[in-house]
């Protein structure tokens, strides 16, 4: 059995790689920067917002981990973390974005990326019981 600490570890990382390709050129970078209403973005990220980036998604991986429990199979990880990802952080923005006039766009975009986020948690907390 892996670790508990070493999961989060690994889910917190593959948020960084998420990041990194969900708002890249790719996929939604142009879209974002649109319905954020933000005419550049600097490309490099510092160490110190990396940082930070990586310790949000730990503390997030640390708390969908301790719902999951020590062994869940990959279906119920998949499930639980999906929910928390989509309804919990999703239908926090969405509070918070509809209160200060943001666009659905960009909802949208942003939580899609914590429900693609929180079901990396899952998988990897699914994976490796």
């Amino acid at each position: 059995m892996v670790s508990h600490l070493v999961r989060v570890a690994l889910a917190a990382l593959s948020s960084l790689l998420l990041d990194g390709l969900w708002y890249s050129p790719l996929l939604f970078l142009k879209a974002w920067n649109q319905a954020a209403k933000i005419s550049a973005v600097d490309e490099k990220h510092g160490p110190a917002r990396l940082a930070i980036a990586y310790l949000g998604a730990f503390a997030a991986a640390w708390v969908v981990g301790s719902f999951l429990g020590p062994e869940p199979t990959l279906p119920a990880a998949l499930l639980v973390s999906g929910e928390l990802g989509l309804l919990v952080v999703g239908g926090s923005f969405a509070v918070n974005y509809s209160l200060g006039f943001k666009s659905f766009k960009l909802w949208a975009i942003v939580a899609g990326y914590h429900f693609v986020q929180f079901l990396l948690f899952g998988l990897i907390f699914g994976l490796s019981r």
